[in-house]
Parts: C-alpha cells; structure tokens; sequence
C-alpha cells in the first residue's frame, strides 16, 4: 500500500502563527490498495463517459469534471444520493460512513470488501453512482 505525506502550511508546526492559532500539522494519506485501483480500471474500461485522474495524490475516475470514485485506505469511495447511503448502510456490514480524515462526507460511502472480487458484485453501485455524479437520474 501506497502511504502519502501532505505538507503543512508552516513549518514551524506546533508553534501557534501571529493570530495565536497553531498551524496545520502534517496529515498522513493513507495510501490506497493498487489492486483495487487495476480491478477499477477494468471495471471501468469501457465508459468512454470515464477517465481516471487523482485527488489529493489518490486515484479517482471522474464523469465529466466531477469525481464519482475513489481508491483510499483498503477499498473505495463512492458518491451516492444521501438516501442510498443510509440504505447501503442499514443493509451491508462492508460499506461505512467515508470519513477521510475524520471529516464525514454525507453523499459518500466506504466500502472494504474481504475479497478483492467481492468488488465485481458492486458492478450496479458504480453504475448508480456515474448516473447521479452526471445528473442522469
């Protein structure tokens, strides 16, 4: 796995700035599994309507300009409606709030599958997720 360093804004970390705030301290990326990012490659292959790009030194696929997946940590993230979240919540053990960094994102979900194939069953989730990004539904 993949471990990314982001840089502070200062550094002189830890010591507070001339407004009295303490600068941003170094935030560890945690990487992303580089077999889920060539099984999303080939998942995704054949959408001419999808490139792969990055964010935040992570790979994502975008539709249009905006990002609809992503690889983060051991599996992907995944922009949903708000209502289809709480849904895949309720109803799967392997998909969780995506809070990279601590910070919730509320139309996005984490799913860790145990088995890298596992990930082939989510096919419709990908679909479901191009058309919301696009505004298609």
């Amino acid at each position: 796995m993949d471990r990314r360093t982001v840089k502070t804004d200062s550094a002189k970390a830890g010591k507070p700035t001339a407004g009295g705030q303490a600068p941003k301290q170094k935030m560890v990326m945690p990487g992303f599994r580089e077999d889920v990012q060539t099984m999303l490659d080939d998942m995704l292959a054949n959408r001419p309507d999808v490139r792969r790009g990055a964010m935040f030194g992570m790979p994502g696929y975008f539709t249009g300009r905006k990002m609809f997946v992503c690889c983060f940590d051991e599996g992907i993230g995944l922009k949903l409606p708000i209502g289809r979240v709480a849904e895949l919540q309720a109803n799967d053990v392997e998909i969780h709030p995506h809070a990279p960094g601590g910070r919730l994102m509320k139309e996005w979900v984490y799913i860790v599958r145990a088995d890298l194939d596992d990930f082939r069953g989510d096919q419709e989730l990908l679909d479901e997720s191009i058309a919301f990004v696009s505004g298609a539904e």
